[in-house]
């Protein structure tokens, strides 16, 4: 199997690349999960503490989906360049 030779000089075969890449995936779609997850959950309970009406919160709350959850993720791990 080839290897992989990085700048520093370190070689890695097939086999770690893909775990890398494996995680990295995984760890990309939990913080996107996270992010879905949470921003469901909190969002509206901070427009209803911000509310004057408790029957206009939910006309107004608009959940996000799963892919917009993701590019939140992208988004902030680019402007604060994390990985």
């Amino acid at each position: 199997m080839p290897s992989l030779k990085l700048l520093n000089g370190v070689k890695l075969d097939g086999k770690t690349v893909l775990i890398y890449l494996f995680t990295a995936i995984v760890s990309f779609l939990v913080r996107g999960a996270v992010v879905y997850g949470c921003y469901n959950y909190i969002v509206p309970k901070l427009v209803a503490s911000r509310a004057n009406s408790k029957n206009n919160i939910y006309n107004n709350f608009r959940s996000i989906s799963y892919s917009d959850s993701l590019v939140l993720v992208i988004l902030v791990s680019s402007l604060l360049k994390c990985n």
